[in-house]
């Protein structure tokens, strides 16, 4: 009878540490795993105003892109190309960015859409993630530049002093 109990407590006990180890492993691979993001960012240097689309690599693990779709399409490019669709088998290291211009004051801006959908799969050598990120894009109008616009007798140093202050507010 005292061996019974004994090896239920045994196989009990080793349940738990499988179980355990399950969760310790799903933890690891959730930490160190890739997240590749889409996302809208703006650079104002002097008194041009530059957006971006950027796919950023937040993870701690590289990966390798299969696909990314935009939907609605971008209708700013005549030929038909849209943001990041032709990085099929493109490897993002962690903390590599990829950025493409979508508007700046030097050219007509694209239509917006309310909401323009980026789905983005990629994998690794274990795994295959597959991301989609909504973007408001009413919201890029609705950015306030609190920098007035500079005079165009500056000098080399203003300019300089410009840029090196636009670069310290891009990382905060």
């Amino acid at each position: 009878m005292f061996e019974a109990i004994s090896l239920l407590i045994s196989l009990i006990a080793v349940m738990i540490s499988l179980a355990t180890l399950q969760q310790n492993k799903k933890m690891v691979e959730e930490a160190n795993r890739p997240y590749l993001v889409v996302y809208y960012d703006n650079v104002q240097t002097l008194s041009d105003v530059f957006e971006y689309i950027v796919l950023k690599n937040f993870g701690k693990t590289g990966a390798v892109i299969d696909y990314v779709t935009v939907d609605p399409p971008v209708k700013y490019w005549d030929d038909g190309h849209q943001p990041f669709c032709k990085m099929k088998n493109t490897f993002v290291a962690p903390g590599q960015v990829f950025t493409t211009e979508l508007f700046n004051t030097n050219f007509p801006k694209p239509p917006n859409v309310e909401t323009r959908t980026y789905t983005i799969q990629y994998r690794t050598d274990s795994r295959t993630y597959k991301e989609t990120y909504i973007i408001n894009e009413t919201m890029l109008d609705s950015s306030i530049y609190a920098k007035p616009v500079p005079d165009v007798d500056l000098s080399v140093q203003q300019v300089l002093a410009s840029s090196a202050t636009e670069l310290f507010r891009r990382s905060l």
